[in-house]
């Protein structure tokens, strides 16, 4: 069996999952990052040091529950939170630096792409939309920093999306 890992370490969860060759999500872990009672999120450093803990596990998880004989094709993960220069939070660093190791090991790809280009391929696949793909949409993207219009067009095998409207304050979104 050939499976594709993907992993992302947004402000809130570590996650990863695992999908077939033709794209059947099999197995997926996360683990919520620990925010206090009442608290809006964690500063940066706080999600790196948790991310830092958590991924190994979640990642050791998914594995555990494939085949023996399973062997990667390719690493995916999210990188930056938007596909726009500047874009950047260290939490992603940690999914990266585990995705890059990963790949190496495996002889495989590894594959970079967007916390927000993640939510939308997702909300595709969850919603049965896959008709979709290679077509130009509006979405909605809402997310524990943002809540935005987005028109969504396609770009080789990723999307590119472009914000046409959104909250001036993050509260929504959270």
């Amino acid at each position: 069996m050939k499976y594709y890992l993907g992993i992302d370490t947004s402000n809130y969860t570590t996650s990863a999952a695992v999908c077939s060759e033709e794209g059947e999500v099999i197995a997926m872990e996360r683990r919520l990052l620990p925010v206090a009672q009442g608290g809006c999120g964690l500063r940066q450093s706080d999600a790196v040091f948790a991310h830092t803990k958590q991924l190994g596990e979640v990642v050791s998880r998914l594995r555990a529950a494939l085949p023996k004989d399973a062997e990667p094709i390719a690493v995916g993960c999210s990188t930056r939170p938007r596909d726009v220069d500047g874009s950047y939070m260290p939490c992603f660093l940690v999914g990266r630096c585990n995705a890059m190791t990963l790949s190496a090991a495996a002889s495989v790809p590894m594959y970079e792409f967007s916390h927000q280009a993640g939510h939308v391929e997702a909300a595709i696949y969850g919603s049965g939309a896959e008709q979709l793909h290679g077509k130009r949409f509006y979405a909605f993207h809402v997310s524990g920093g943002t809540t935005e219009l987005l028109l969504v067009t396609p770009d080789g095998k990723n999307v590119k999306a472009e914000k046409l409207g959104g909250t001036s304050d993050i509260s929504a979104g959270q």
